[in-house]
């Protein structure tokens, strides 16, 4: 990424978080984040989750181990098995959001383009929940 992207980046986090700082000094020494993820570059998102008190993390990534983290209360979903929930749940509020994110999007676009770019970014099990609530 070029130094421009990354500045842009770091004004969008700070911008949308001017309290983004997590005190990792509850974490115990002796934890390791390793108990939580098989992959060394996830370790962070398990410390964060640790010590902000998250409830959940949600990733399509498979190498956390649920079993540890929801043993220090933490939940990790799938976004697309959630979202798809969501809107079987709440069909109206959902329909609503879709409509008015399609028409916000890029100056305004169509539902099925929308639909076919949150396809692309792999919720294809909430695009045919959508789908069906607005019979597209």
């Amino acid at each position: 990424m070029s130094e421009d992207v990354a500045r842009r980046w770091v004004g969008y986090l700070t911008t949308a978080f001017p309290n983004g700082r997590s005190d990792l000094s509850a974490l115990s020494l002796d934890t390791k984040m390793s108990t939580f993820t098989a992959d060394p570059d996830d370790e962070h998102v398990c410390a964060l989750a640790i010590a902000g008190e998250a409830q959940v993390i949600f990733t399509f990534d498979q190498g956390y181990d649920r079993d540890a983290l929801r043993s220090v209360g933490v939940e990790v979903m799938n976004p697309d098995e959630w979202l798809a929930e969501l809107a079987n749940e709440e069909p109206l509020l959902f329909r609503d959001v879709i409509l008015r994110q399609a028409m916000a999007w890029g100056g305004g676009r169509t539902v099925g383009e929308l639909l076919s770019a949150l396809d692309r970014a792999r919720v294809s099990e909430f695009v045919a929940v959508m789908r069906a609530i607005l019979e597209v």
